[in-house]
């Protein structure tokens, strides 16, 4: 069992100041749960049963709120009459976000998932159309971006006014061969989600950057770091085949780092010897400042499994 330590919101503050040692390595990882538990009661009670029996460190809050497919979006100009959602189009999940924090928010940090405009965008039509139209009209794209990104930060005010610690945003949209011109993110995605950060950084203090690499690779995440955020959340290898290690992403981004684990290895299909050994190998090369997880979203997780990294990651004790 781990050894008794501090509220778990003292020690994740911790984390984000410029501490000279960090002896404790808390650990959190993600997995969707199952439909019937995506919004209401429901939704609220299986987060608060995941937090307590892996007894990770901070509570992300699954957002299960997708943006409506929108048929009508054939041509690059249909974006310009990209829906703006407000208030009442985020009810249930604000409704999970006020839950969550009357009960855990004492003892644990809450941040809720957020996804980046372009992924909405995706998730209104499909990742082919969007990328497609932003590489042919990409004025016209934008102006539906700039819709998207309201809309987010409407949701955004929302759980702020309502008490969050923070942000995990989600970006998609910089891997490789996603544009084929590599220009088109840095000039037409990027600037969405700059927009959005700033306004997290500063109005919340527990924001993670998640670079996600669920379905495509990146060649570097050199392109990151004029992220404004307080941890990053980032892949374990790149295009080429190379491994990325903890130590190697705190030298690039000077900030704490989640993660470590391949979603799809151990920690996904067991056996807990495995796991252990997956753990203290990447523990063993991890930097102070360190948050051990999964480069993204585990699927069907084994809760034991879960369970187990983190104990381990709290019991482990550097040389």
């Amino acid at each position: 069992m781990p050894r008794k330590r501090k509220n778990k919101r003292e020690l994740l503050e911790g984390l984000i100041t410029l501490e000279a040692k960090w002896n404790y390595i808390p650990a959190s990882f993600f997995t969707h749960f199952s439909k019937e538990c995506h919004t209401g009661r429901a939704a609220i009670n299986k987060h608060i049963d995941f937090f307590r029996y892996t007894d990770m460190d901070f509570v992300k809050i699954q957002f299960e709120q997708s943006f409506p497919k929108l048929d009508f979006i054939r041509r690059p100009k249909d974006w310009t009459a990209m829906p703006r959602y407000n208030s009442e189009f985020f009810r249930e999940p604000i409704e999970i976000v006020k839950g969550l924090i009357k009960e855990l928010k004492k003892e644990a940090i809450i941040i809720q998932t957020i996804y980046s405009p372009y992924m909405c965008a995706a998730n209104s039509t499909s990742y082919e159309l969007i990328t497609k139209h932003v590489s042919e009209k990409p004025d016209l794209v934008m102006k539906g971006l700039a819709i998207i990104r309201d809309s987010l930060q409407c949701f955004i005010d929302d759980c702020v006014k309502e008490g969050i610690d923070g942000f995990y945003f989600s970006t998609q949209g910089g891997e490789h061969q996603r544009f084929e011109n590599k220009n088109d993110f840095e000039g037409y995605i990027q600037p969405f989600d700059l927009s959005l950060l700033m306004e997290i950084d500063s109005k919340t203090p527990f924001n993670i950057l998640h670079i996600c690499d669920y379905w495509l690779l990146y060649d570097s995440v050199d392109i990151f770091t004029k992220y404004p955020c307080k941890i990053v959340s980032c892949p374990i290898a790149l295009n080429n085949g190379q491994q990325v290690h903890a130590n190697e992403l705190y030298k690039i981004f000077m900030k704490p780092i989640l993660g470590g684990m391949n979603r799809k290895g151990a920690i996904q299909t067991g056996p807990i010897k495995e796991i252990e050994k997956d753990v203290n190998k990447v523990l063993a090369r991890a930097p102070d400042r360190f948050i051990l997880g999964a480069n993204c979203t585990i699927a069907n997780a084994n809760w034991d499994y879960l369970r187990s990294a983190v104990f381990l990651a709290h019991d482990y004790r550097r040389a």
